[in-house]
């Protein structure tokens, strides 16, 4: 097997970032994903290629050794912060606000209430004094797409923020809440 092979499609498979038919991952960007370090350390030690997006595999596989070595490679991680709200790794996701200088935006949000990750949305809300509430990414605030992806808990959690304006509209002035 070549240590630079890319995993193949499979029906089993449940990621999608692991089943993208036109972007399979390689082996290393596997293993990173499932935290299996002697089988990185071994691809690693056997020159398999580096790519620019085995930081997000290591983060969404959130093993510290691995985004270590990586940190020791000085790759970037400044992309990594959707795939620790998707898959919950919300101590990766604080290392890397403290460590990498990533700063709040609405679109984290919005990522923490379409993966239902709400104890990183509270974190994030309950840390970050200077957020606007309403700002919007994509035309919607986070109570626009709280509403749109069918989360009443979110919805009623969020008409009890202060300052969130409810009647908002999008874009095309639809009302999300009435």
């Amino acid at each position: 097997v070549n240590i630079n092979s890319c995993v193949t499609f499979s029906l089993f498979e449940i990621s999608s970032i692991n089943n993208d038919y036109l972007r399979m991952p390689r082996l290393i960007e596997y293993a990173a994903f499932y935290g299996s370090i002697q089988i990185f350390k071994y691809l690693v030690l056997n020159d398999a290629e580096i790519t620019s997006r085995l930081p997000e595999f290591a983060v969404a596989g959130g093993n510290y050794e691995i985004i270590h070595i990586l940190e020791d490679m000085e790759l970037s991680f400044q992309k990594t912060f959707y795939y620790a709200i998707r898959f919950h790794r919300n101590e990766v996701a604080d290392y890397l606000s403290t460590n990498h200088n990533i700063k709040l935006a609405t679109y984290m949000l919005q990522t923490c209430v379409l993966y239902y990750n709400v104890e990183e949305l509270v974190e994030l809300l309950c840390t970050n004094d200077d957020f606007q509430i309403n700002a919007k990414d994509h035309g919607m605030t986070i109570f626009m797409f709280a509403a749109e992806n069918g989360y009443l808990d979110l919805v009623m959690f969020f008409s009890m923020v202060k300052g969130i304006n409810i009647n908002e509209c999008n874009e095309v002035d639809v009302f999300f809440f009435f």
